[in-house]
């Protein structure tokens, strides 16, 4: 089991955070102390909530959702740290007033002179880098190489992953949870309007991928490819196809005519514009029987044996995918496999 570090606040339309409470309290007969003890929070965290001065965390929602038997209420999700851009741009703007500009040539030379007189009188470092675990080869840390393949960015001193915020949010709490299992640190977690971003900033761990195999910028520009770590070792390559699969591929309902009758079946889908993951994941596959059909950009698994193989044999980590494996064979046969 892993540690999972991500907290989200629910944030309600205008007025309708104030409506929730009152219905809760209403619904329930307890005061703002018995909700704040189920909640496990202070009652003045209640109080605040129910005037609409902070927004309540997820877990809290739900209990209460659970002890009143409401819905849960139409909202957005947001993490812990939402309130910190607007906070920002505030002291940014206070602090440009204070002490000038810091964009200028001026202003970068006060910052640097200052931050180094702060260093000394500290008498540390002047640039600590964070203590992290540098893993090492495994299958866990060959998927994360193919979701980064998939689904991720590599900058110097960062990484992160992009997900679906609708579709993917159980599975960015399980890319959380790997990333915090291989490197000892917690990934920040941004939702934004359509999407999760999943940020980890440490210039020790960007190092470590780089040196492993992965690169920097564009990775169609650079067409990349899977680091020889992986393809070398079966196990590794069988995760790497699963992270790969789990980010950009998908599973659909095939529907396509043969002879002028018409048929439908399950597909798994893998896109991607880097023709070395194309050729990697075909290999993988074909070298293991499965018959795989290529487009320019599309890989696809098409028959109901080799789909049901590749959920035994290889699976899935995001669980939409599983969703809906596990939906469209119930509804055919009655039964999964």
């Amino acid at each position: 089991m892993y540690n999972i570090c991500i907290m989200f606040r629910v944030k309600f339309p205008k007025n309708q955070q104030k409506i929730f409470f009152d219905s809760v309290r209403r619904k329930t007969g307890f005061n703002w102390t018995k909700i704040a003890l189920l909640c496990k929070v202070h009652p003045r965290s209640v109080s605040g909530w129910a005037r609409e001065k902070q927004l309540p965390t997820e877990n809290s929602i739900k209990i209460l959702c659970k002890v009143s038997e409401l819905p849960f209420p139409q909202s957005d999700l947001v993490d812990e740290y939402w309130s910190t851009k607007k906070a920002g741009k505030i002291g940014g703007r206070n602090n440009v007033l204070k002490n000038g500009n810091p964009g200028t040539v001026d202003g970068r030379i006060k910052g640097g002179k200052n931050s180094v007189k702060v260093n000394q009188k500290l008498n540390n470092d002047f640039v600590k880098r964070k203590e992290i675990n540098l893993p090492k080869h495994s299958d866990v840390l060959a998927e994360l190489f193919g979701i980064i393949l998939g689904d991720g960015h590599l900058r110097n001193g960062r990484f992160g992953i992009t997900l679906n915020k609708f579709v993917d949010s159980d599975y960015s709490v399980y890319v959380s949870s790997i990333i915090k299992f291989l490197f000892g640190l917690c990934p920040r977690v941004y939702v934004r309007n359509n999407f999760i971003q999943i940020d980890l900033i440490s210039i020790v761990a960007t190092e470590f991928l780089i040196k492993n195999g992965l690169k920097t910028g564009n990775k169609v520009t650079h067409q990349v490819d899977v680091p020889l770590w992986i393809k070398k070792n079966e196990s590794y390559s069988q995760r790497c196809v699963r992270g790969l699969i789990d980010t950009d591929g998908s599973v659909y309902l095939d529907k396509h005519k043969i002879r002028e009758r018409n048929y439908a079946s399950l597909c798994i889908d893998f896109t991607n514009h880097s023709r070395p993951l194309l050729n990697f994941v075909k290999t993988y596959l074909s070298s293991h029987n499965y018959n795989v059909t290529q487009n320019l950009w599309n890989i696809r698994i098409r028959r109901n044996n080799d789909v049901k193989r590749f959920f035994m044999e290889i699976g899935f980590s995001n669980i939409k995918h599983e969703n809906k494996f596990i939906n469209y064979f119930e509804s055919v046969n009655g039964e999964v496999a």
